[in-house]
Protein backbone atom coordinates (compact mmCIF):
# COMPACT_ATOMS: atom_id res chain seq x y z
CA UNK A 1 0.00 0.00 0.00
CA UNK A 2 2.78 2.65 1.22
CA UNK A 3 4.06 2.29 -2.95
CA UNK A 4 0.94 3.02 -4.31
CA UNK A 5 0.83 5.96 -1.62
CA UNK A 6 4.05 7.35 -2.55
CA UNK A 7 3.00 6.71 -6.77
CA UNK A 8 -0.21 9.06 -6.54
CA UNK A 9 1.57 11.73 -3.97
CA UNK A 10 4.35 12.54 -6.70
CA UNK A 11 1.57 13.74 -9.29
CA UNK A 12 -1.93 14.30 -7.03
CA UNK A 13 -0.46 15.24 -3.71
CA UNK A 14 -3.89 17.45 -3.33
CA UNK A 15 -5.70 13.87 -4.07
CA UNK A 16 -3.81 12.11 -1.28
CA UNK A 17 -2.54 14.93 1.24
CA UNK A 18 -5.36 14.57 3.74
CA UNK A 19 -4.48 10.28 3.96
CA UNK A 20 -0.96 11.58 4.42
CA UNK A 21 -2.60 14.09 7.37
CA UNK A 22 -4.58 11.60 8.75
CA UNK A 23 -1.92 8.70 9.11
CA UNK A 24 0.75 11.78 10.65
CA UNK A 25 -2.31 11.92 13.55
CA UNK A 26 -2.27 8.45 14.40
CA UNK A 27 -0.37 6.50 16.78
CA UNK A 28 1.77 5.10 13.94
CA UNK A 29 4.99 2.68 14.32
CA UNK A 30 7.15 2.36 11.31
CA UNK A 31 9.21 -0.76 9.52
CA UNK A 32 11.27 -0.03 6.55
CA UNK A 33 10.66 -1.94 3.41
CA UNK A 34 12.58 -0.49 0.55
CA UNK A 35 12.72 2.35 1.73
CA UNK A 36 8.94 2.61 1.89
CA UNK A 37 6.82 3.00 5.75
CA UNK A 38 4.11 0.87 6.11
CA UNK A 39 1.84 2.53 9.47
CA UNK A 40 0.92 0.01 11.98
CA UNK A 41 -2.26 1.93 13.16
CA UNK A 42 -3.83 1.51 17.13
CA UNK A 43 -7.14 1.24 15.74
CA UNK A 44 -8.76 -0.67 13.65
CA UNK A 45 -11.69 1.77 12.39
CA UNK A 46 -8.49 4.60 11.41
CA UNK A 47 -7.28 2.09 9.64
CA UNK A 48 -10.47 1.55 7.64
CA UNK A 49 -11.00 5.09 7.07
CA UNK A 50 -7.76 5.36 4.96
CA UNK A 51 -7.86 1.93 3.53
CA UNK A 52 -11.68 3.47 2.17
CA UNK A 53 -9.59 6.68 0.84
CA UNK A 54 -7.34 4.86 -0.58
CA UNK A 55 -10.03 2.05 -2.78
CA UNK A 56 -11.82 5.59 -3.78
CA UNK A 57 -9.08 6.93 -5.54
CA UNK A 58 -8.53 2.94 -7.27
CA UNK A 59 -12.16 2.55 -8.12
CA UNK A 60 -12.53 4.84 -10.89
CA UNK A 61 -10.62 2.16 -12.86
CA UNK A 62 -14.29 0.36 -13.28
CA UNK A 63 -15.56 3.61 -14.62
CA UNK A 64 -12.83 4.59 -17.32
CA UNK A 65 -13.70 2.00 -19.95
CA UNK A 66 -12.13 2.91 -22.79
CA UNK A 67 -9.65 5.35 -21.33
CA UNK A 68 -5.97 5.36 -19.80
CA UNK A 69 -6.88 4.53 -16.76
CA UNK A 70 -3.66 5.38 -15.30
CA UNK A 71 -4.83 9.15 -15.73
CA UNK A 72 -7.60 8.81 -13.57
CA UNK A 73 -6.54 10.02 -10.15
CA UNK A 74 -6.41 13.56 -11.80
CA UNK A 75 -10.18 13.35 -12.74
CA UNK A 76 -11.01 13.79 -8.95
CA UNK A 77 -12.05 16.60 -7.05
CA UNK A 78 -14.48 15.74 -4.22
CA UNK A 79 -16.45 12.92 -2.35
CA UNK A 80 -19.61 13.29 -1.09
CA UNK A 81 -20.06 10.92 2.09
CA UNK A 82 -22.51 7.58 1.16
CA UNK A 83 -25.66 8.17 2.79
CA UNK A 84 -27.59 5.74 5.00
CA UNK A 85 -29.59 2.80 3.73
CA UNK A 86 -33.11 3.06 3.12
CA UNK A 87 -35.95 1.19 3.94
CA UNK A 88 -38.79 0.67 1.94
CA UNK A 89 -41.75 2.85 1.66
CA UNK A 90 -45.46 3.32 1.18
CA UNK A 91 -47.05 6.56 0.07
CA UNK A 92 -50.20 6.80 -1.04
CA UNK A 93 -51.23 4.12 -3.79
CA UNK A 94 -47.93 4.04 -4.54
CA UNK A 95 -44.44 2.55 -3.08
CA UNK A 96 -40.63 2.41 -3.17
CA UNK A 97 -40.10 -1.27 -4.76
CA UNK A 98 -43.41 -1.70 -6.23
CA UNK A 99 -43.52 -2.98 -10.41
CA UNK A 100 -45.28 -0.24 -11.88
CA UNK A 101 -44.52 2.16 -15.29
CA UNK A 102 -42.13 -0.31 -16.89
CA UNK A 103 -39.99 -0.73 -13.93
CA UNK A 104 -39.50 -0.70 -10.02
CA UNK A 105 -40.66 2.64 -8.08
CA UNK A 106 -37.51 4.07 -6.41
CA UNK A 107 -39.12 7.39 -5.00
CA UNK A 108 -42.32 8.90 -4.15
CA UNK A 109 -42.89 12.53 -3.10
CA UNK A 110 -44.63 13.88 0.21
CA UNK A 111 -47.75 14.10 -1.74
CA UNK A 112 -47.85 10.35 -2.44
CA UNK A 113 -49.03 11.02 -6.30
CA UNK A 114 -45.83 11.15 -8.00
CA UNK A 115 -41.94 9.94 -8.43
CA UNK A 116 -39.63 8.38 -9.69
CA UNK A 117 -39.22 4.93 -11.84
CA UNK A 118 -36.18 3.07 -12.22
CA UNK A 119 -35.77 0.12 -15.36
CA UNK A 120 -35.00 -3.37 -14.71
CA UNK A 121 -31.57 -3.43 -15.99
CA UNK A 122 -28.99 -0.86 -17.55
CA UNK A 123 -28.84 0.17 -21.27
CA UNK A 124 -26.94 -2.65 -22.71
CA UNK A 125 -25.55 -1.66 -26.40
CA UNK A 126 -22.70 -3.34 -27.90
CA UNK A 127 -20.93 -0.11 -30.03
CA UNK A 128 -17.23 0.63 -31.05
CA UNK A 129 -16.04 4.15 -29.68
CA UNK A 130 -15.83 6.69 -32.13
CA UNK A 131 -12.27 8.26 -30.95
CA UNK A 132 -10.51 5.20 -29.35
CA UNK A 133 -11.55 2.42 -30.94
CA UNK A 134 -12.66 -0.32 -28.41
CA UNK A 135 -15.64 -2.19 -28.61
CA UNK A 136 -17.91 -1.44 -25.33
CA UNK A 137 -21.56 -2.50 -24.02
CA UNK A 138 -22.27 -1.18 -20.78
CA UNK A 139 -20.17 1.74 -20.77
CA UNK A 140 -21.03 4.88 -22.29
CA UNK A 141 -19.48 8.60 -22.02
CA UNK A 142 -21.43 11.43 -20.62
CA UNK A 143 -20.36 14.30 -23.71
CA UNK A 144 -17.55 12.68 -26.14
CA UNK A 145 -14.23 11.75 -26.30
CA UNK A 146 -13.00 14.98 -28.09
CA UNK A 147 -10.97 16.86 -24.63
CA UNK A 148 -8.70 18.60 -27.27
CA UNK A 149 -10.35 21.40 -29.39
CA UNK A 150 -12.10 23.33 -27.52
CA UNK A 151 -13.82 25.41 -30.58
CA UNK A 152 -15.12 21.98 -31.84
CA UNK A 153 -18.43 21.45 -31.98
CA UNK A 154 -17.69 18.31 -30.59
CA UNK A 155 -15.68 19.42 -27.46
CA UNK A 156 -16.23 17.39 -24.31
CA UNK A 157 -15.86 19.76 -21.86
CA UNK A 158 -18.84 22.54 -22.17
CA UNK A 159 -21.40 24.09 -19.27
CA UNK A 160 -24.59 22.89 -20.47
CA UNK A 161 -26.37 24.59 -17.01
CA UNK A 162 -27.77 21.46 -15.32
CA UNK A 163 -29.09 21.16 -11.87
CA UNK A 164 -28.87 18.53 -9.31
CA UNK A 165 -32.22 18.10 -7.44
CA UNK A 166 -34.77 15.75 -7.75
CA UNK A 167 -37.38 16.61 -10.98
CA UNK A 168 -34.45 17.69 -13.13
CA UNK A 169 -33.53 14.58 -14.50
CA UNK A 170 -35.12 14.87 -17.17
CA UNK A 171 -34.59 18.70 -18.53
CA UNK A 172 -31.18 18.03 -17.75
CA UNK A 173 -31.08 14.69 -20.03
CA UNK A 174 -32.73 17.21 -22.99
CA UNK A 175 -30.01 20.00 -22.51
CA UNK A 176 -27.49 16.89 -22.77
CA UNK A 177 -29.05 16.07 -26.15
CA UNK A 178 -29.46 19.92 -27.42
CA UNK A 179 -26.06 19.99 -27.40
CA UNK A 180 -24.67 16.54 -28.61
CA UNK A 181 -27.92 15.29 -30.46
CA UNK A 182 -28.28 11.61 -30.86
CA UNK A 183 -28.16 11.21 -34.72
CA UNK A 184 -24.69 12.70 -34.54
CA UNK A 185 -23.46 11.11 -31.13
CA UNK A 186 -25.92 8.11 -30.47
CA UNK A 187 -23.72 6.06 -28.10
CA UNK A 188 -23.35 9.04 -25.46
CA UNK A 189 -25.17 8.32 -21.78
CA UNK A 190 -28.20 10.70 -22.82
CA UNK A 191 -28.38 9.56 -26.39
CA UNK A 192 -28.44 5.70 -25.01
CA UNK A 193 -31.39 6.44 -21.88
CA UNK A 194 -33.90 8.17 -24.44
CA UNK A 195 -33.14 5.52 -26.87
CA UNK A 196 -34.47 3.12 -24.11
CA UNK A 197 -38.22 1.68 -24.62
CA UNK A 198 -38.56 -0.19 -21.39
CA UNK A 199 -41.80 -1.31 -20.94
CA UNK A 200 -43.17 0.56 -24.33
CA UNK A 201 -42.19 3.96 -22.29
CA UNK A 202 -40.05 6.38 -24.61
CA UNK A 203 -39.83 9.16 -21.99
CA UNK A 204 -36.69 7.57 -19.95
CA UNK A 205 -34.22 9.99 -19.09
CA UNK A 206 -30.30 10.07 -17.20
CA UNK A 207 -31.03 10.86 -13.32
CA UNK A 208 -29.72 14.08 -11.78
CA UNK A 209 -27.31 13.58 -8.69
CA UNK A 210 -29.75 13.75 -6.52
CA UNK A 211 -32.08 10.89 -8.13
CA UNK A 212 -29.32 9.08 -8.76
CA UNK A 213 -28.77 9.04 -4.71
CA UNK A 214 -32.26 8.26 -4.70
CA UNK A 215 -32.00 5.26 -6.68
CA UNK A 216 -28.91 4.17 -4.59
CA UNK A 217 -30.94 4.17 -1.57
CA UNK A 218 -33.49 1.65 -2.66
CA UNK A 219 -31.06 -0.15 -5.21
CA UNK A 220 -31.86 -3.28 -3.48
CA UNK A 221 -35.40 -2.90 -4.20
CA UNK A 222 -34.80 -2.04 -7.63
CA UNK A 223 -31.87 -4.96 -8.13
CA UNK A 224 -29.57 -5.80 -11.43
CA UNK A 225 -27.02 -2.96 -10.52
CA UNK A 226 -23.34 -3.65 -10.77
CA UNK A 227 -21.61 -3.17 -7.48
CA UNK A 228 -17.90 -3.53 -9.24
CA UNK A 229 -18.66 -0.18 -10.94
CA UNK A 230 -20.09 3.58 -11.55
CA UNK A 231 -23.68 5.00 -12.57
CA UNK A 232 -23.63 8.64 -14.66
CA UNK A 233 -25.78 11.22 -13.39
CA UNK A 234 -27.06 13.89 -15.68
CA UNK A 235 -25.57 16.63 -13.64
CA UNK A 236 -22.31 18.72 -14.21
CA UNK A 237 -20.10 20.29 -11.86
CA UNK A 238 -18.86 22.98 -14.24
CA UNK A 239 -17.77 22.47 -18.25
CA UNK A 240 -15.55 19.77 -17.43
CA UNK A 241 -16.70 17.44 -14.60
CA UNK A 242 -20.07 15.32 -14.38
CA UNK A 243 -21.26 13.42 -11.13
CA UNK A 244 -21.48 9.58 -10.72
CA UNK A 245 -21.76 7.51 -8.27
CA UNK A 246 -19.98 4.23 -6.99
CA UNK A 247 -23.19 1.82 -6.16
CA UNK A 248 -20.71 -0.44 -4.15
CA UNK A 249 -20.10 2.51 -1.23
CA UNK A 250 -22.62 4.54 -2.53
CA UNK A 251 -19.87 7.84 -2.68
CA UNK A 252 -20.72 10.50 -5.38
CA UNK A 253 -18.03 11.88 -7.34
CA UNK A 254 -17.28 13.88 -10.25
CA UNK A 255 -15.40 12.90 -13.13
CA UNK A 256 -14.25 14.44 -16.66
CA UNK A 257 -16.91 14.11 -19.27
CA UNK A 258 -14.98 12.00 -21.59
CA UNK A 259 -15.08 9.55 -19.17
CA UNK A 260 -17.41 6.16 -19.52
CA UNK A 261 -19.76 5.34 -16.59
CA UNK A 262 -23.00 2.89 -16.60
CA UNK A 263 -26.56 4.38 -17.40
CA UNK A 264 -29.55 3.07 -15.48
CA UNK A 265 -32.65 4.83 -17.28
CA UNK A 266 -35.80 6.50 -14.62
CA UNK A 267 -38.75 8.09 -15.84
CA UNK A 268 -40.91 10.19 -13.56
CA UNK A 269 -44.98 9.74 -13.08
Amino acid sequence: MADIFEHYAHDDEHLVAPLRTELEKQDVSCCSHDGNRFPKLAGARKLQKIVVALAMLLMFAGLSGCQNKGDFPAFFRSFVAPPAAQAPQQHGAYRIGQEYGGGIIFYVDATGKHGLIAAKDDVLMPYTDAWQGCVEAVQFRWSTGQSVINNNGDYAYQDLGTLNAIGQGALNTRKMLERYPVKTYPYSAAAVVTGYKGGGFTDWFLPSKDELNQLYLNKNVVGGFSAAESYWSSSELGSDLAWYQYFNFGYQSDVGKEANGRVRPVRAF
